[in-house]
């Protein structure tokens, strides 16, 4: 019998250009899907694998969750020869997601101008906290971070608490999963067309518009 493919994303490569929640959370999805998922982690390591216990002093436990039917690669972006060996791997993959910031993208040569030149079709996924062009485009942004400025704690104190954080990483899980339709409605463009585009996913944009559903409602 032929061999049956292992998911609706086999054959589809993705370059994974991410670190913490956010973005591997969108990228382990691909993988979960069947994607060929390449991570990319700097010689020290990437942060999951130490953010909590786990039964190796390298691979804790949100690293076996996140790292999960993925690749890794060791690259020092930093070099000519760790940026050019991620160019050549950029060259095979449908797909690219970074969740490193404008100025950093442009710093080491990551953004989508580069990698287009080498897959001129390349779905380049570009998600960090604020959008490109706002003046805090290159703001750290972390979960609580999102939080606050997209109004999450005040909900508590509304139905008569307390403001305070949602006790998960609501702001990266949120966003990680709307990077993964985005992208996958990029892949369907793509598809169709056989052209690849540049898809933005700012963190705040995806967590005012969740909360707007019905707690920011009046304000629409």
């Amino acid at each position: 019998m032929p061999a049956t493919p292992t998911g609706p994303l086999d054959g589809i490569r993705v370059l994974d250009i991410t670190s913490i929640v956010m973005g591997p959370l969108a990228t382990q999805i691909f993988g979960d899907l069947g994607a060929d998922v390449i991570t990319v982690e700097d010689p020290r390591g990437t942060l999951s694998r130490v953010m909590t216990g786990g039964p190796h002093p390298q691979l804790g436990g949100v690293a076996l969750n996140l790292l999960r039917n993925k690749r890794s690669v060791v690259l020092d972006l930093k070099t000519g020869e760790g940026h050019d060996a991620l160019l050549r791997i950029a060259a095979t993959a449908q797909v690219v997601v970074t969740n490193l910031r404008p100025a950093t993208l442009g710093r080491l040569g990551l953004t989508y101008d580069d990698i287009v030149s080498v897959r001129p079709d390349v779905v380049y996924c570009q998600a960090q906290g604020y959008p490109t062009d706002s003046h805090m485009a290159d703001a750290p942004a972390y979960d609580d971070v999102i939080q606050a400025a997209t109004g999450l704690p005040d909900t508590f104190r509304r139905v008569g608490g307390e403001p305070r954080f949602v006790p998960t990483l609501i702001a990266d899980k949120v966003s990680g999963l709307t990077i993964a339709y985005a992208v996958m409605a990029a892949l369907l463009h793509r598809e169709r067309t056989g052209e690849g585009q540049r898809v933005e996913v700012p963190m705040v944009d995806v967590m005012t518009a969740f909360t707007l559903v019905e707690h920011a409602g009046a304000a629409t």
